[in-house]
């Protein structure tokens, strides 16, 4: 079976402006904008879980063609270089928006559920830890439930694919764990699960060429993830600097239109720097074979005896980047950049 995966990119890009735009009418323009535009946003998220579970399962299977078998390593560099950069960009969004408006006195906003914009450290430890969202950036809630599906279908690749038995008996232990993120996502599991098992299916990318409206859709896929999580914090901002302005009809208008062009364009700029997924690996890489290089470097010198020189050598060791790039390409077995999750 083949597919063209600009329809993919496409879908991930509109989705996440089907999130987006949404939110912004609802929040600006009051609750009955919410029964119009509202079960949009709901269906967008579908499609994200949807996505992600087909991608995932793409990528679980060219890492098992690629290294025989499961590389569970390789999986959880990945993972990490795409989710946790732009994540990290979030927060520091998040931190920088709050200074802002506590010097300008402008904290107070009209949720009952988010009386105030502040941000606690405790809800930053939560989120990096997967185990619960920060209140200002509600989105996060998805991603949290995407990243427990993640770890979930590496265990069941170990269990199948694992290179031992120990790799096995982990991946067992784990599926035995986190059993309950299926239980207790309703129907978001169950659509990136059944996505996942379409993506197992034997697929091909269709060379089929696309127009020019598909493919500039398809190239909003590049900051998708970003604009997902950096447009609800923006918003919650300016309605906090305007909140008691009692702005009317056409002043709020401007105000959409502004937003709709302005946050898109800052998450295209923010993503630039913040999903380049293959660059994070390849430092991740290096750190892991840094420290790996000094413990070595610390074992032969407690049983061998070796002159403290050898030791100030693996401290100051630095991989040059094209061989780090080179290893992590054996590692991870890169694909075309629109099949990658």
């Amino acid at each position: 079976m083949q597919i063209n995966y600009k329809w993919l990119d496409a879908a991930r890009g509109l989705s996440a402006f089907a999130v987006f735009v949404p939110h912004t009418l609802v929040y600006l323009w009051g609750g009955p904008v919410y029964f119009i535009t509202g079960p949009l946003a709901t269906y967008a998220v579908m499609v994200f879980f949807a996505l992600s579970g087909f991608f995932i399962a793409q990528s679980i299977k060219s890492n098992i063609t690629h290294n025989g078998r499961f590389n569970f390593v390789a999986y959880l560099i990945a993972r990490v270089a795409r989710i946790y950069p732009p994540l990290l960009g979030s927060i520091v969004l998040l931190i920088l928006l709050q200074g802002g408006l506590m010097m300008l006195g402008r904290t107070a906003l009209p949720y009952a559920d988010r009386p105030e914009f502040v941000l606690s450290l405790a809800e930053i430890g939560n989120t990096l830890l997967m185990r619960d969202y920060i209140a200002l950036n509600g989105p996060l809630w998805s991603l949290i439930i995407e990243f427990k599906l993640y770890i979930l279908a590496m265990a069941v690749a170990m269990v199948f694919f694992g290179f031992s038995l120990a790799a096995r008996l982990l991946g067992a232990l784990i599926v035995w764990l986190s059993y309950d993120v299926v239980l207790g996502s309703g129907p978001y599991a169950a659509i990136w699960l059944f996505a996942a098992a379409v993506g197992l299916c034997p697929i091909s990318n269709s060379r089929v060429r696309s127009g020019r409206l598909l493919s500039a859709f398809a190239r909003s896929a590049d900051f998708s993830y970003t604009l997902y999580i950096v447009h609800f914090p923006l918003l919650l901002a300016v309605i906090a600097v305007t909140k008691g302005a009692q702005l009317r009809t056409g002043p709020l208008l401007l105000l959409t239109l502004g937003l709709a062009l302005a946050v898109p364009l800052f998450a295209a700029i923010f993503a630039g720097y913040l999903e380049r997924k293959d660059l994070f690996a390849s430092w991740l890489l290096t750190l892991l074979d840094r420290g790996n290089a000094f413990h070595k470097t610390i074992r032969l010198a407690v049983f061998c005896r070796l002159p403290a020189s050898a030791l100030q050598r693996a401290r100051s060791e630095r991989v040059h980047l094209a061989l780090v790039i080179s290893s992590w390409r054996k590692l991870i077995a890169l694909q075309p950049r629109s099949s990658m999750p």
